[in-house]
């Protein structure tokens, strides 16, 4: 198991782990000896260990005389990477908190894995992987309405990428009809990609594909009306990591501390999911297999 620090866990956490009916997101070591280690892809961070104390239903630090028992990973040290060993006397559950930031308060470059120290399975399993902050979805977001009778069938700019990867709609006025409309541009992974997304007049349509860039739009036809489509964002979100079948039995989303048991998860080649509550100005956490 392993387990990467959510931004909502820059403080102390005081709900006890998700499996045992709480909030915080923490991973159960049963054997002799644990291993915490953490990798910073840019700048430096503090990670200091936690353990649930089951008696005094709490988080407590894990010490490690005279101190709290913490890695420090650092970008310009050892590929960014600190790792250490922990005692594990019975079975616990164990989560972390960083104690200073990465620059501009980020955590996207930071990996933090708990697991156990003999583990086969290595890093990157089980782990929560941030999302976000997201936008709410818009039906501009991405291009305002452009007239379906544009002599020029390619919008005009300006073009905004979404502020996180995620599925584009195209929202059509009434009586609509300059056709289908050819997306061209990049994925999440940075991957080159073209969707065709057909507008149905007076309605909204969502796309499949996840959207990190958008290079073009293009309609099909010059229609005969005026009536116009945008371009916008919609509800499924993409992941920044490849993620690898078969996902854990637990799957979640947290939002500021608050659990959404989403399950819709995509993998090759989409790696998107769907939460149960639509995104809005807020960070998401997700448990996963990271390949």
């Amino acid at each position: 198991m392993s387990i990467i620090v959510p931004a909502l866990q820059n403080q102390f956490p005081t709900s006890p782990p998700i499996a045992l009916g709480g909030t915080t997101p923490a991973v159960q070591v049963s054997t002799a000896r644990g291993k915490l280690s953490a990798t910073a892809a840019n700048g430096s961070a503090v990670v200091t260990l936690l353990v649930w104390n089951a008696t005094m239903s709490r988080w407590d630090y894990v010490e490690d005389q005279p101190t709290q028992f913490q890695v420090k990973p650092d970008s310009t040290v050892a590929g960014g990477l600190a790792d250490n060993s922990f005692v594990n006397a019975t079975p616990a559950y164990y989560s972390a908190i960083v104690t200073t930031s990465l620059p501009s308060n980020s955590l996207s470059n930071l990996v933090v894995d708990i697991g156990d120290l003999a583990s086969t399975q290595g890093p990157g399993l089980a782990q929560i992987i941030q999302i976000g902050p997201v936008a709410a979805a818009s039906a501009t977001a991405v291009h305002a309405s452009y007239a379906g009778n544009s002599a020029a069938n390619l919008f005009p700019g300006p073009i905004t990428n979404p502020n996180w990867p995620r599925v584009l709609t195209a929202v059509a006025a009434a009586m609509y009809d300059g056709g289908a409309l050819t997306v061209v541009g990049f994925d999440q992974l940075d991957r080159a990609q073209t969707e065709v997304i057909t507008p149905v007049a007076a309605m909204t349509v969502s796309g499949v594909k996840i959207w990190k860039t958008v290079v073009s739009i293009t309609k099909a036809a010059v229609g005969a009306n005026a009536a116009g489509v945008s371009v916008g964002t919609g509800a499924s979100l993409g992941l920044p990591k490849r993620i690898a079948a078969p996902l854990p039995p637990l799957t979640y989303l947290a939002a500021t501390g608050v659990l959404d048991l989403a399950t819709a998860i995509l993998l090759d080649p989409t790696y998107a999911f769907t939460p149960t509550t639509p995104p809005a100005t807020t960070t998401y956490l997700m448990i996963a297999n990271v390949v």
